[in-house]
């Protein structure tokens, strides 16, 4: 199926997402990551209670460098009995296993997620008595594994299904070990995050108390030519939150961390500003393209550079000021 042939790829889970709107995690932060492959050893998996237009939960499971995903509508059962249902969706980031907060309405998957549960996994499926890897469990439909994590414990597998309707299906099934128990249920008795102690409720109040309710600034293509070498580089704040995109519109926030603090530390806390990261990691601002709710590219470019001077007068290293 198309998912299983996309495994270890992020370009399905970054086409679906805006970064500069939703502070999920791109990804970039743990390309290449010196785990991807260790494929057998003890590797991460995180549950995540995702309340969306239907809460379930995200079941995910670390192979070759990302997160290998499924929704599960009711979550998992200790109940050997409960077949659940698990919809294979795309692969994930690693850093992905932290996150807790609000996606944005109209963005994909708006809405609150708590981490519900993490810890490590041991992959145990096998096939005439040889290990199978997680991948070619996904493309082959059965994987079979043991979960050591706050909430869950002990074995469980994952079946491709064809009898539940559309999508890449799975069932999610208890194994009938030592931790099985048919009367427990674990969602209903364990609803917190395992990193907060919050309820998803909690959640999603901190998020909207701090959400940009400004008209926010976003990502906008230079009007003006660079006048020395380097990386052209599009700063954007919203409240605390400061991206740094690339010439070709890629994120390299995490890349430039004093340039991330400078522009944080700024009275504006609304703009959009066009510059060029230097050799020597210094920024050297060139233009003002959005201010404090404002589309300034339709100003002069005198007054563009006027407001641009004011916005960075009391701007710190490694930021260059500019004269009005």
């Amino acid at each position: 199926m198309e998912l299983a042939r996309d495994h270890g790829s992020l370009d399905r889970y970054r086409a679906k997402r805006s970064f500069d709107r939703t502070p999920e995690p791109s990804g970039e932060s743990t390309a290449g990551d010196d785990r991807a492959g260790r494929d057998g050893d003890e590797q991460r998996f995180v549950i995540q209670k995702h309340d969306a237009r239907r809460l379930h939960y995200d079941f995910r499971l670390e192979a070759d460098g990302v997160l290998v995903s499924w929704a599960v509508p009711k979550g998992p059962s200790y109940d050997p009995k409960a077949r659940r249902l698990a919809v294979h969706v795309e692969d994930h980031p690693l850093d992905y296993e932290d996150f807790e907060g609000v996606i944005p309405e109209a963005q994909y998957g708006a809405g609150t997620v708590i981490v519900w549960d993490r810890g490590t996994y041991r992959n145990l499926t096998e096939k005439s008595g040889k290990p199978v890897q997680v991948a070619d469990g996904v493309r082959t439909g059965h994987l079979s594994i043991w979960l050591e994590g706050a909430k869950l414990t002990g074995g469980w597998s994952l079946t491709r299904t064809s009898g539940y309707g559309e999508g890449d299906n799975w069932l999610l099934i208890k194994k009938s070990d030592e931790h099985a128990d048919a009367t427990r249920d674990v969602t209903a008795d364990e609803p917190l995050s395992v990193v907060t102690g919050r309820d998803l409720r909690d959640t999603a109040e901190d998020g909207r108390s701090a959400r940009w309710t400004r008209e926010r600034a976003t990502w906008a293509a230079p009007v003006l030519d660079a006048p020395v070498q380097g990386i052209r580089c599009v700063a954007v704040r919203n409240g605390s939150e400061v991206v740094l995109w690339a010439e070709d519109h890629q994120r390299v926030t995490e890349s430039h961390p004093e340039i991330v603090r400078a522009f944080a530390g700024l009275d504006a806390d609304n703009f959009t500003i066009d510059g060029v990261i230097m050799d020597s990691g210094e920024y050297l601002p060139i233009d003002l393209l959005h201010l404090l709710g404002h589309d300034t590219a339709v100003l002069h470019r005198d007054e563009r550079r006027a407001l641009l001077a004011k916005t960075l007068e009391a701007a710190g290293t490694p930021i260059r000021r500019v004269e009005g």
